[in-house]
This record gives C-alpha cells, structure tokens and sequence, in this order.
C-alpha cells in the first residue's frame, strides 16, 4: 500500500493489492449469495404463470393500438369555430383588474391602496 506522501495525484488510502480485492469479492459474493438467491425466488411467482402468453399479449397490445388509432375519428379543424379574443376578452369584469390591467403605466402604491379601501367599503 502506498503513503500518502508519495506524490501520485489523489491521495487514496485503500489498498492496491490485487489478492486484498480479490479476498474482498469473494466475501461479498460469498455473504450475497444466500440473500440473493431468496431474492431471485420470490420475485419469479407471480409473473411465471403469463409468461408462456407474452407472445399473445403483446401482440393483443399491439392491435389494440393499431385498432384505437384506425377507429379514432378525424376532426374537422375547419367546422369548429374559434371564438375571436383580443387582449380586452381576456380581461375580467373585476373592475379593479380592469384598471390594472388596461393601464399603460403601473398603478402607484396610493392607487392599489385607494382601490383597496374602495372595494372592502362596498
């Protein structure tokens, strides 16, 4: 193992050796194997029975998605008609939102307060 004096970029403290890595993977794999085994078990149950009809299902997907997109009707763009707005139809009947919105200039803060005290009178 080297220092971390030497000079050789990052300083790393773990050991180069190839037996320390390898003794490390077979630990690991030796006290994996048994979790992993159960794993793999349990997790095969419940898709093991429609495996056998992956062939049919997929190809039921598939001409389900071809029949949704053969069957959909086509929309006529042109008969459907569009209301026409300008920037004043988008504007609502608030009449404080009126007058902010169709100002040129910010409103000062004495006009939102005035509106303010205007609007709760009422």
């Amino acid at each position: 193992m080297k220092t971390p004096n030497e000079q050789r970029g990052l300083f790393s403290r773990l050991p180069e050796e190839r037996e320390y890595w390898q003794g490390l993977t077979d630990k690991i794999v030796a006290d994996g194997a048994d979790h992993l085994a159960k794993l793999s078990d349990a997790g095969a149950k419940w898709w093991s029975g429609i495996a056998r009809f992956s062939t049919l299902l997929a190809t039921g997907a598939a001409a389900a998605v071809v029949g949704f997109v053969l069957l959909v009707p086509v929309i006529d763009t042109d008969a459907v008609p569009r209301p026409t707005v300008d920037a004043y139809g988008l504007v609502p009947r608030d009449p404080l939102a009126i007058t902010l919105i169709s100002q040129d200039v910010p409103p000062t803060m004495e006009a939102l307060i005035a509106m303010r005290n205007a609007e709760s009178d009422r």
